[in-house]
């Protein structure tokens, strides 16, 4: 048994059981959708499930394969991780919150984005809310709930850090307007939610720095998630043009102020839980 644990443990084996795991969840996310289809016709409802909707595959068939081949791996998605509690969930809700904000009143100072209010669709948001953490989730829960566990325990965790980042970026490459400045944007925020799991040892606070960066990007400010436009949201995007500071296809992950601000969140998180832990 331990043979075979290191076998799934081996660098490769990992990666590309996620990828195994992330193909097989989203054939299942899709029929999922293809059922909501037939009892919502609404185009920003639809969104919603074929945008985010559809990750609750990769939940289930994730889940499932942690329960029949890496049980102590399954316990830290749910308590096996002492940060996994509400009080890191809120905290990561606001420092996913606090990057996006900052990432928009830098573009909108610099006139790359203009916005006005739209409206509140209480039903909507809230289903929102749920659907991009089931996505959110859904990613960490494969690149470092999954992958970093298995990868850290042969390999330690720099290694497994810049894998599961490395992999967390390439699933945007087919993404709409992906450029370098994003990859890179993309790569560093896996970093800094491995952070959050390594020095805080809590899965939850990434689960909610994800979902609260997509959901202030694409609900509530009505920006490009990393190229995917939600066609409702509290604000209105009147206008939009490309510069340094923001992407008008791929959205804030396409600026500088974003790779900037993850790194400067990745290092202030580290210097804290180091300086705590010195204490």
């Amino acid at each position: 048994m331990e043979n075979k644990k290191k076998f799934r443990h081996f660098l490769l084996v990992p990666p590309v059981m996620s990828f195994i795991l992330m193909i097989l969840g989203t054939l299942i996310g899709m029929i999922i959708y293809t059922v909501c289809r037939q009892a919502v016709s609404d185009s920003a409802w639809l969104f919603l499930f074929e945008s985010y909707g559809v990750f609750t595959g990769i939940w289930i068939i994730t889940i499932i394969y942690l329960a029949i081949f890496e049980k102590d791996i399954l316990k830290n998605v749910f308590n096996g991780l002492n940060g996994n509690n509400f009080k890191m969930l809120m905290i990561g809700n606001a420092i996913g919150f606090g990057m996006n904000m900052i990432c928009a009143l830098v573009a909108m100072l610099h006139k790359d984005i203009a916005l006005s209010f739209s409206g509140f669709d209480i039903p909507y948001l809230l289903v929102a809310a749920v659907l991009v953490f089931i996505q959110s989730s859904a990613e960490e829960l494969i690149c470092r709930g999954y992958m970093h566990m298995a990868l850290r325990e042969r390999y330690g965790v720099i290694i497994a850090a810049i894998i599961n980042s490395s992999f967390f970026m390439a699933m945007h490459l087919g993404n709409d307007g992906v450029t370098w400045i994003s990859l890179a944007e993309i790569f560093i925020i896996g970093i800094c939610a491995t952070v959050m799991v390594e020095c805080y040892d809590s899965l939850w606070m990434a689960f909610a720095l994800h979902a609260s960066w997509n959901y202030t990007q694409n609900i509530i400010l009505g920006l490009p998630n990393s190229g995917l436009v939600s066609e409702k949201a509290i604000m209105h995007l009147d206008a939009a043009g490309s510069s340094i500071f923001y992407d008008k296809v791929f959205g804030l992950e396409g600026g500088i102020t974003s790779v900037i601000v993850c790194v400067i969140v990745s290092i202030v998180l580290y210097l804290l839980a180091k300086k705590k832990n010195e204490v």
